[in-house]
């Protein structure tokens, strides 16, 4: 009954994949007067990051990973309450599959900026006599789940206010990060990261923000095929509206890293380049990256305070290992996700993006 629900949900993601389609013309209508995403932006979205389909693997996956979020001898749950983001505009799809695999009865409260997609996967699923339905606001009873997705606040907030026996479930705060080898090939590393940069522009917890590389020289060569490869994907998918915090941000990360080394600026793209960085920080989302000169043995002190929020890290094996080698193992760097640059926005259905593991109320 289950596979069946999913099935019925992939169905309605391939329909809204096709622009030709009914309901594709109406999620891309929806989207362009709703997200701050450009058109072309839109369309990357939809066509090549909203899943269609998970191998048996991934779906094995998906649902072991719902069953260790319950207490031993805890019943499951009736429903799955789910709250949803804006950031990113398909990541409804996800998390709406994982609320079919933890309960029978499902309910969404969607974010009011970004609502389009989700609202349309319940109406339909609800059309397929899933049991599914969108609400304002939630109301979970003793037993059900609550799946939440947002700002750490918004999660803490959230997970407070629910009544005693409600298994809490939060996916916050989170960024992406990357390593350059000292093998890699410095166009072919920088044309990927590119492609990782690009959807969402940026805003999504997978969105590489930091990129760590062992040398200057290889640093600069690699900032300086980045300008390169954003300015170049900015013609095929223009980086969507600003909004005027969002601007805010950038220029003060932009006069922050121009004190600490060199910032290379396009015309929808910054580059920092930095070296001797006691502390990495985090650039705004807005198709901002931070190229550290980082040395693997050095990597915990540099990177260690922010390996909480890593979602994923991107780059071949070896490159990968070399800085994890110097990682505390209690540091996040062991659980991420890892992905070959230029996947990093495109990890398996087999459970949450994050791989966050519940916090439970009793």
């Amino acid at each position: 009954m289950i596979d069946e629900r999913l099935e019925a949900l992939f169905g309605i993601a391939r329909r809204v994949r096709d622009s030709s389609d009914a309901l594709g013309v109406e999620v891309r209508a929806g989207l362009r007067a709703m997200s701050s995403l450009s058109t072309e932006g839109i369309e990357l979205a939809l066509t090549e990051h909203l899943e269609v389909d998970a191998t048996e693997a991934q779906r094995a996956s998906l649902r072991a990973w719902c069953r260790a979020g319950r207490t031993a001898g805890s019943p499951p749950a009736t429903t799955c309450h789910v709250v949803l983001s804006a950031h990113v505009c398909t990541a409804a799809l996800r998390a709406i599959a994982i609320a079919l695999e933890s309960a029978a009865n499902v309910v969404v409260k969607p974010s009011r900026r970004d609502p389009v997609l989700a609202e349309v996967l319940v109406r339909e699923l609800a059309r397929a006599g899933i049991s599914i339905c969108v609400a304002t606001d939630i109301d979970p009873a003793r037993h059900d789940e609550v799946h939440a997705y947002g700002a750490d606040a918004t999660l803490d907030a959230i997970h407070g206010s629910l009544p005693e026996g409600v298994r809490f479930r939060g996916h916050g705060s989170g960024f992406g990060l990357a390593c350059v080898g000292p093998n890699d090939s410095i166009d072919d590393a920088a044309s990927a990261l590119a492609r990782d940069v690009v959807p969402f522009d940026q805003r999504g917890c997978l969105s590489p923000r930091v990129v760590l590389v062992p040398d200057v020289a290889r640093a600069t060569a690699f900032a300086d095929a980045l300008d390169r490869s954003l300015g170049a994907a900015a013609f095929s998918v223009p980086r969507g509206a600003l909004a005027p915090d969002e601007r805010a941000e950038l220029a003060v990360f932009t006069r922050t890293c121009e004190a600490l080394g060199e910032v290379l600026a396009g015309p929808e793209h910054t580059i920092a380049l930095a070296e001797d960085l006691d502390r990495i920080f985090l650039p705004p989302t807005t198709r901002a990256v931070l190229v550290a000169v980082v040395e693997p043995s050095k990597a915990h002190c540099v990177v260690g305070p922010l390996t909480r929020y890593l979602t994923t890290i991107g780059g071949n094996a070896e490159a990968i290992d070399a800085y994890a080698a110097a990682m505390d193992p209690a540091d996040r760097l062991a659980s991420a996700r890892r992905a070959p640059l230029g996947s990093m926005q495109r990890p398996p259905l087999d459970g949450p993006v994050d791989r966050r593991q519940s916090t439970m109320t009793e």
